[in-house]
């Protein structure tokens, strides 16, 4: 089990709201809760029409976004240093046609410049899963 602050998590997706010119102002990402116990956090998401593709689901570009962007604001909480995606993996399982997602971040292996998580993007109207993701992120200060 690692050390992840929650209050500070809080406060670091508020300040990233307060520039409607950032990824995070931009896709509105909520923290929703937290296992500590199996160090995983939730994060909720609603769909703009913005971000739909001519088929009505969401494009796949900002499903990665909005899994990177969880996993990056989790990583820096963890870390309290900067850090910047090294790898990352997307499976796109089904179209994302609804309109509130739950994003799930698994973290772990967290080494002296590196960490790996775990993604998941879930349609919460129907628990269906929709995308999976691993990434890579390292320190960067």
């Amino acid at each position: 089990m690692l050390n992840l602050d929650i209050e500070k998590l809080k406060a670091k997706i508020e300040k990233g709201k307060e520039d409607p010119r950032t990824i995070i102002g931009q896709i509105d990402l909520k923290f929703l809760d937290a296992d500590l116990e199996n160090d995983t956090v939730r994060y909720s998401f609603d769909a703009a029409d913005w971000m739909r593709n001519p088929y009505g689901d969401i494009h796949g570009g900002v499903i990665a976004t909005a899994i990177d962007t969880a996993m990056g604001t989790t990583s820096v909480t963890l870390e309290n240093n900067y850090v910047t995606t090294a790898d990352f993996t997307i499976h796109f399982l089904r179209p994302a046609l609804g309109d509130r997602y739950i994003i799930q971040i698994t973290y772990g292996l967290i080494g002296k410049r590196t960490m790996r998580m775990e993604g998941k993007f879930i349609d919460a109207e129907t628990g269906k899963l929709v995308a999976t993701s691993i990434a890579g992120f390292m320190k960067t200060v």
